[in-house]
């Protein structure tokens, strides 16, 4: 693969919705700084759950272009690894979410290029794949129609099933809309629905909704000027509400059953961007937001509740793209900071979703150019309640214990029928008093 491909997915994601980025790679990757830290093969840990038999399951990537899943005990040991669209129409896959079925399997979520039969063009689409508690193939599916989408994050329905979000272009002339499609135990759409706002949009996360329904975690950009847009809707899809932040969300959690709280950056395009935290009520009203700096450059990426206040992962150090360290901190639930650690390897490293450990402290998943095998290789990570690390273990694409060539028969036809309902309301048109 290209190495000007190799990016961290968000920013990918910046600059092929909205081309507000421009940087000399041919400077970066031959800068000495650099050299040695760009690797051609990513392995990429982006999601991480606690399973019921006592392991950990890992959602991400193998050799920059496989949908990788990788199940180990609770000490990180491998107990399988499985990697997915292994065939010649499916290119440049990752899986970015991931949750355990009512049966014991595990639904994973994500995106791949696909490459329609006699055709050399391609486009971005959602996956979707079930695998048994042995990483065995049940079902995959892919959804969107002709134009592309992505799935980001995926969630059980209270009432049966799964909720995805992601994004969907609709047509070439008004760029991406937030995307929710609702599937059954099979994978199969129940209801798919677009949600359009003044500019480009792309969910990055949803949950259970306090009281019933969904909230959707999404970005808006217009007209180079970023905000977050949380939705709430009710079990059909319908906008219950939707609010207006600035800056950039990365991920949402629910606290006490009273609100939220959401984590991020500030803005891509500030000279230092920091981490953004923003907590809010059931109803998305602001109850407050802080801005945390940590060296040139820190995002939070994910968060967990703790019993005195917030886990807050996040990236931060000289650089967005190669010169980045894992980042964590500890605020109460005024948003202070109790404590913060950085986690330098030496080289380039980053962390994307925290979770609590079975057996106390916490986990973190990323991607790591310090330790490993083969060039940028999956990051697992155990600190304890402190933030003091407890081990290091990594996963190069190498390793993989067995692929599920997950063919499809995607014709042009299965593609033009996905049918989406766009919402009428117009996401997020108004200057918010949050801003």
């Amino acid at each position: 693969m290209n190495r000007r491909k190799l990016l961290l997915s968000s920013l990918l994601l910046i600059i092929f919705l909205f081309g507000s980025i421009i940087i000399s790679w041919d400077l970066l990757y031959e800068h000495p700084k650099y050299r040695g830290c760009i690797p051609e093969n990513i392995d990429r840990g982006c999601a991480i759950i606690a399973t019921h038999d006592g392991g950990y399951l890992i959602a991400g990537m193998a050799n920059s272009k496989q949908a990788w899943l990788i199940k180990t005990d609770r000490e990180g040991g491998i107990v399988w690894s499985k990697s997915f669209f292994n065939n010649n129409s499916f290119f440049d896959s990752i899986f970015e979410d991931v949750v355990e079925s009512r049966d014991g399997g595990y639904i994973a979520v994500g995106s791949a290029t696909y490459y329609p039969k006699g055709s050399s063009v391609g486009k971005w689409y959602c996956t979707s794949v079930k695998v048994d508690g042995e990483g065995n193939l049940v079902w995959s599916k892919v959804y969107g129609n002709l134009n592309g989408s992505f799935a980001r994050a995926i969630t059980q329905a209270r009432t049966g099933g799964y909720m995805l979000a992601g994004s969907i272009e609709i047509n070439n002339s008004t760029g991406f809309d937030i995307l929710l499609i609702k599937i059954n135990e099979n994978g199969n759409v129940i209801w798919n629905k677009s949600y359009r706002g003044s500019g480009n949009e792309q969910a990055f996360d949803v949950i259970q909704a306090i009281g019933g329904g969904y909230i959707v975690l999404s970005v808006n950009v217009s007209r180079g000027s970023e905000s977050i847009c949380l939705i709430k809707v009710d079990e059909d899809g319908d906008i219950v509400w939707n609010k207006k932040y600035k800056g950039w969300g990365s991920s949402i959690i629910r606290f006490n059953d009273n609100g939220y709280v959401i984590a991020g950056i500030t803005s891509w395009t500030d000279q230092n961007p920091a981490v953004l935290l923003i907590k809010v009520d059931e109803y998305g009203d602001l109850i407050w937001n802080k801005t945390y700096r940590v060296g040139n450059f820190s995002w939070g990426t994910s968060l967990i509740n703790v019993n005195d206040g917030f886990l807050v992962l996040g990236i931060n150090g000289r650089d967005p793209l190669v010169d980045r360290d894992v980042l964590l901190m500890k605020v109460n639930d005024n948003g202070e900071v109790l404590w913060n650690k950085t986690y330098d390897g030496g080289c380039d490293d980053a962390g994307y979703n925290i979770i609590h450990a079975l057996d106390g402290g916490y986990i973190i998943v990323g991607e790591t150019a310090s330790f490993g095998a083969d060039g940028r290789d999956v990051l697992l990570m155990k600190v304890d309640e402190d933030g003091d690390l407890v081990w290091v273990r990594t996963y190069s694409g190498v390793q993989d214990k067995g692929s599920s060539d997950s063919s499809l028969p995607v014709e042009l036809s299965r593609l033009l029928d996905f049918r989406c309902i766009r919402s009428s309301v117009i996401l997020c048109r108004s200057a918010s008093r949050y801003m």
